[in-house]
């Protein structure tokens, strides 16, 4: 990505990135990690929510929806490559919630973000919400993911 480059252009560079080969996307921990990460090559930053977490002490689930946005400002404004967010549970329960979070995180600079469900029983089917949660074309942010898991 040239220096400087808008927050469309590194969304249109992350979508170009998932259109291709298939390609790593490490997970920075803080704005030093991600500066280094960016230096040896990596084309896309994903953020971790245990490593941020645990960096100031803090267990994974952890941090606020605001440390998060502030935490994605500072990546964003600390690197120039695309950034895409880990927003845990979408912050609430519902779809909405995830939308709103997702906004937050767009505001700040990101241009892809990912939730997760987890559901206490195995058999269980995961929340239609796990699935891909918000399309808007004009979403800042236009690439989302969803993910869910079992936990025993």
């Amino acid at each position: 990505m040239p220096p400087g480059a808008s927050q469309a252009e590194k969304a249109a560079a992350f979508r170009a990135l998932h259109e291709g080969e298939p390609f790593l996307i490490p997970n920075p921990w803080d704005a030093g990690s991600a500066r280094v990460l960016e230096a040896l090559g990596f084309k896309a930053l994903a953020t971790t929510s245990s490593g941020f977490a645990f960096t100031p002490g803090r267990l994974d689930g952890g941090a606020t929806l605001d440390n998060v946005a502030a935490h994605t400002r500072l990546l964003a404004a600390t690197t120039g490559v695309p950034l895409s967010v880990d927003l845990e549970n979408g912050y609430g329960p519902d779809p909405e919630d995830a939308a709103a979070a997702i906004l937050r995180v767009a505001e700040a600079g990101a241009v892809g973000a990912r939730r997760r469900s987890r559901v206490a029983n195995p058999a269980a089917p995961c929340p239609a919400s796990a699935g891909p949660f918000l399309t808007r074309g004009s979403s800042p942010c236009p690439l989302m993911r969803g993910r869910c898991r079992s936990i025993r």
